[in-house]
């Protein structure tokens, strides 16, 4: 438990250094502690994102809190203190709003079930003080708009909690009977959230649950939008194509599959690290296009024999087509090994 109150420590020094950087590179002055929005400019420290860092740092906190509980040496105890208080301070860095709410309620509930009313009345009145000071100066406590938000994000919490019931139509008949059944109750329980949440917009992804939601939102007059990843669509997605304002697919083979004043070819939705990609030349593209599994293992040293060979000619291989490019391949290596090739 002390060893990961120390590594926070060295979590916490790192994640302060790269505030610094973050603040130099915007322009910012450093005692501003202004956070931004963009994911980009705000501290994960070592882990994958700023919430990710966040969730961590509540699992620290709450563990020095157990741990203060448990101790008597003064040492011990501001040992702590001063880590779930600098702890505290980068968590506010990370500008994730959400984390703080657990401890709203958690940290009270644990010295009230350890009868530490000492402790109690000290949280107590830290609540008090931040509560007035958040009245006063709303805007220290930032990327939110308070209450407004929170009760955005409540919103979303609870269509989630409430769940849309579905079944596949895979099975016997009659689980493909108790599955067309429950898409009758699943759009009856859509419409009612729907109405609630009242969404600009409802998007789906497949699956047997988005039937019923893009259909009840059809129905209310809501836009609808579906994106289909697969090359061919599965009975959700060709069912709901239907119904929906547009269809967005990630191949172009699949624009064929639905209705053109609808279908758009957008490609596979990715997240935004790909926009910083370098983008590669045709012969890179084609050389990392072609990926070789050896079958025979005693030709295997061969392989360099076989690299040399296509670099050579990859110049050749740029004007070709895909038919042209796959016989080049059969007819030139095949000599030296049997390979399969995944394009």
């Amino acid at each position: 438990m002390d060893a990961c109150c120390i590594i926070s420590w060295f979590c916490a020094i790192y994640a302060f250094a790269e505030y610094t950087k973050i603040v130099d590179r915007l322009n910012y002055d450093v005692f501003s502690f202004i956070i931004e929005d963009n994911p980009k400019h705000r501290i994960n420290s070592t882990f994958f994102n700023a919430n990710y860092y966040a969730m961590m740092i509540e699992f620290i906190v709450l563990i020095c809190i157990y741990k203060m509980m448990q101790v008597k040496t003064k040492r011990r105890i501001i040992f702590y203190i001063s880590t779930i208080l600098v702890n505290l301070f980068i968590l506010y860095l990370t500008g994730c709003r959400t984390a703080w709410i657990p401890f709203v309620v958690t940290i009270p509930f644990l010295f009230l079930m350890n009868k530490r009313f000492l402790y109690f009345s000290m949280t107590m009145s830290a609540y008090a003080g931040a509560a007035g000071i958040l009245l006063l100066k709303p805007g220290i406590f930032q990327r939110t708009t308070l209450f407004t938000d929170f009760g955005k994000r409540f919103k979303i919490w609870n269509c989630a909690f409430k769940g849309i019931k579905a079944s596949g139509l895979a099975g016997s008949i009659i689980d493909k009977i108790k599955a067309v059944m429950q898409l009758f109750s699943a759009r009856t329980q859509a419409k009612k959230i729907i109405k609630e949440f009242k969404p600009d917009i409802v998007i789906g992804v497949g699956g047997y649950v988005t039937a019923p939601v893009i259909y009840a939102a059809s129905k209310l007059g809501i836009k609808t939008l579906i994106h289909e990843q697969n090359s061919i669509p599965g009975l959700s997605n060709k069912f709901i194509g239907k119904f929906a304002d547009k269809i967005c697919v990630s191949l172009p083979n699949s624009l064929n599959l639905f209705p053109k004043n609808k279908v758009v070819y957008t490609g596979n939705p990715r997240s935004e690290e790909i926009i910083n990609v370098k983008a590669k030349s045709k012969k890179e593209r084609v050389i990392s296009s072609a990926k070789l599994k050896v079958r025979n293992n005693k030709l295997a040293a061969k392989q360099e024999i076989i690299n040399e060979v296509f670099e050579k000619s990859i110049d050749k291989l740029t004007t070709l087509s895909k038919e042209e490019f796959l016989s080049f391949l059969e007819n030139t290596i095949s000599y030296y090994v049997n390979v399969v090739f995944i394009i």
